[in-house]
């Protein structure tokens, strides 16, 4: 693997470990994940139940509190974007780190939807992906938000900016 960072739509190295200051403080205010449907970059699992790529998580059922950092490329982020959103009604809570392609097809039709959003505050060094840090911004994702603490998200404004979808209602843009 290349020892330079990527584009998050290219198809330079798909398979990334999340350093441990990213997840464990969010594991540790959870009690722990239950699952992690793209596993095997990280040295030690983040969670109770783990797939590897030969588990083929898109596959699989999802349950629990979900950690997900999915392979990233172009012919990876639409089928893992279509994944968690279709998995949101089976999960206490599923919490994506994904890169900030805000602007692409699959961003804005599955990962806009999530409830809150942290803009992380810095590029993230990546496992296997060298010292540099990843060459693009990332964001992370949070479904289903009410099932988390309260001291969850106070770990997660450590880590960058949050902000709440705001949902627009029929009547005046004020009603929210």
């Amino acid at each position: 693997m290349s020892e330079q960072p990527h584009n998050a739509d290219s198809n330079a190295g798909v398979e990334w470990g999340t350093p441990k200051k990213y997840v464990l403080p969010l594991s540790n205010a959870i009690d722990g994940f239950d699952l992690d449907p793209a596993s095997g970059a990280e040295p030690t699992p983040y969670a109770n139940t783990r797939y590897t790529k030969e588990d083929d998580g898109l596959s699989q059922d999802w349950f629990g509190h979900v950690y997900l950092n999915p392979p990233y490329g172009r012919e990876h982020n639409m089928d893992w974007a279509s994944k968690a959103y279709n998995e949101v009604p089976n999960c206490k809570s599923i919490t994506a780190l994904v890169p900030a392609s805000t602007s692409t097809r699959w961003w804005q039709k599955y990962y806009a939807k999530a409830d809150v959003f942290c803009f992380v505050d810095t590029r993230i060094e990546f496992i296997g992906a060298g010292k540099s840090g990843a060459s693009f911004a990332n964001v992370i994702c949070i479904f289903n938000s009410q099932n988390l603490s309260e001291q969850y998200f106070r770990e997660l404004s450590r880590m960058g900016t949050l902000m709440k979808r705001l949902q627009i209602n029929e009547g005046s843009v004020f009603d929210y």
